[in-house]
């Protein structure tokens, strides 16, 4: 699969938790405070690529990451996000 799918494909997937982690929480604000509690190699992909709207190749720039390890920082930025917001860990 060739990079541009995977960005379509992932920020598909992304999309789908942030609503869910705004469904969980009481608010967006709630949301936004969870990602901030998360580790900051997490919250800050996750924080450029929802609040910013920065792209995953201008994050890799930014953060002096490869692009695949940008993803797999949102991947797993999320699973915490999900597993955080359906546990109730706020």
């Amino acid at each position: 699969m060739d990079s541009a799918k995977v960005e379509i494909v992932a920020k598909k997937y992304l999309d789908s938790i942030y609503r869910a982690a705004v469904n969980y929480s009481k608010n967006a604000q709630d949301a936004g405070d969870a990602v901030m509690h998360l580790p900051a190699k997490y919250s800050i992909v996750l924080h450029l690529y929802y609040y910013e709207g920065y792209s995953v190749d201008e994050i890799s720039k930014m953060v002096g990451l490869t692009q695949s390890n940008v993803q797999i920082r949102l991947m797993r930025g999320r699973k915490m996000l999900r597993e955080s917001l359906e546990g109730g860990q706020l």
